[in-house]
């Protein structure tokens, strides 16, 4: 039911190219109202995609496999997963962009962004204990916040892409991650500096 009235909604949004004035445009929107205690149609879309993304984790969390993902796996699992669940809202999506404009548009991930930052940190800790990701001083707990730009740059990227099957978007994933976790990564300057730290004065 929750899903009809809101693919109802983006029906609107699409014919009309703006949101709705109030119930007298929308008629179904009194009772959405009542039902879920919302004040404005903004914060029902942010709700809808917020639920994509928690179809997303329910998903790939039941999925066996997915536990045994390492941490560049499991991040890229999210996103191809995420992207796939998001599919049927991209019309939508982009009928925001007309009625919004790019910068105002991105508030709609608004409830997602913490879900995503806390998800991502747990498996991050978790490529931290294991070595899979370096711990660098201070750098850490930025980690989340990089994977959660580099997310949005490739929603924004996706929303455009008009090759088959979405073709580029997969490529833009593939290098953008691809570089990203090789920043990531102990690599070779992080050696030199456990080297270095090796004949440092001990405190």
């Amino acid at each position: 039911m929750q899903q009809s009235l809101f693919n109802s909604y983006i029906e609107y949004l699409q014919k009309e190219c703006r949101r709705p004035r109030d119930e007298k445009d929308f008629p179904l929107w009194s009772a959405i109202q009542r039902e879920h205690g919302l004040r404005s149609f903004q914060k029902w879309e942010k709700q809808q995609i917020a639920a994509t993304f928690l179809k997303t984790k329910t998903l790939l969390t039941s999925d066996l496999t997915f536990s045994e993902y390492g941490t560049r796996e499991k991040i890229l699992a999210i996103v191809y997963t995420w992207l796939e669940v998001l599919e049927p809202y991209r019309e939508f999506l982009q009928v925001l962009h007309t009625i919004d404009g790019r910068a105002k548009t991105s508030s709609v991930w608004d409830e997602v962004k913490p879900q995503f930052l806390l998800w991502t940190q747990d498996i991050i800790e978790a490529g931290l204990a294991i070595r899979e990701v370096a711990n660098r001083p201070f750098i850490p707990s930025q980690y989340p916040w990089l994977l959660w730009a580099q997310m949005v740059s490739i929603l924004a990227y996706w929303m455009e892409d008009t090759s088959e099957e979405h073709v580029r978007t997969d490529l833009f994933i593939e290098k953008g991650l691809n570089f990203l976790f090789d920043v990531l990564q102990p690599n070779a300057l992080d050696s030199g500096w456990d080297f270095i730290r090796f004949f440092l004065p001990k405190p």
